[in-house]
């Protein structure tokens, strides 16, 4: 957990939401030389160089957590073992908390295109998940009343199954920045043990979608409410 320094510069309201992008910071951040050792070492370290892991930087409002997460996505040491490296702004111009399902699909094409998933597969498994929906209608189809939540559900799963195929056998990095509670993503980190306790479906949660066997990592910054 991050602490904030004093002699900050102002920043934006606490509940503001900033979009951010991987180029890194226009100033030196200073005083996390012990933090910056400790995500370098999360990323290279080489008794566990081919297992999946995930990692939390909780801490307080502008205490430096993208700033700090933009200089290791960026050192050229990390850059020589991860390809390709993704970061994830959870705020956007394109989705929002209140888009639901919505917002969790624009994530996944968004990461999906930078893949270089082309947009016209994109529409296709659109197309796929609303059909597949359709097929499995009976007596409603008259009703021509489709459950938008369950047909959603759906293009996440083949959604997530297209974000598996694209980094199988990938030694990737994924970086999301500013998760929040109201997000509901925290499922990304449960262990998959845990997750079929309770869902034996396959495709539910955004861990489905990252390989466990190349050495995959995946950060997010969140706020310490």
């Amino acid at each position: 957990t991050l602490k904030k320094r004093e002699g900050g510069a102002l920043e934006p309201d606490e509940n503001d939401r900033v979009e951010s992008d991987s180029k890194l910071p226009g100033h030196i951040i200073h005083g996390f030389s012990n933090e910056i050792k400790s995500l370098k070492n999360f990323l290279l370290d080489q008794k566990v160089y081919n297992e999946f892991k995930t990692l939390v930087v909780v801490g307080e409002y502008v205490v430096g957590k993208t700033a700090l997460c933009k200089t290791i996505f960026n050192d050229e040491d990390v850059k020589s073992v991860y390809a390709p490296r993704i970061w994830v702004s959870m705020h956007s111009t394109e989705w929002s908390a209140e888009d639901g399902l919505d917002g969790k699909i624009s994530v996944l094409k968004n990461i999906l295109t930078v893949l270089g998933v082309e947009v016209s597969i994109l529409d296709k498994i659109n197309k796929y998940a609303v059909d597949e929906y359709i097929s499995n209608m009976e007596s409603e189809v008259e009703s021509k009343k489709l459950d938008a939540e369950t047909a959603k559900e759906k293009e996440i799963s083949a959604l997530l199954y297209a974000l598996h195929l694209n980094l199988r056998w990938k030694k990737y990095l994924i970086v999301f920045d500013d998760v929040r509670e109201e997000d509901n993503w925290n499922e990304k980190l449960q262990d998959d043990e845990e997750k079929l306790k309770k869902d034996k479906r396959w495709g539910k949660y955004l861990s489905d979608g990252f390989p466990k066997g190349s050495g995959g990592r995946v950060i997010y910054t969140t706020r310490d409410e």
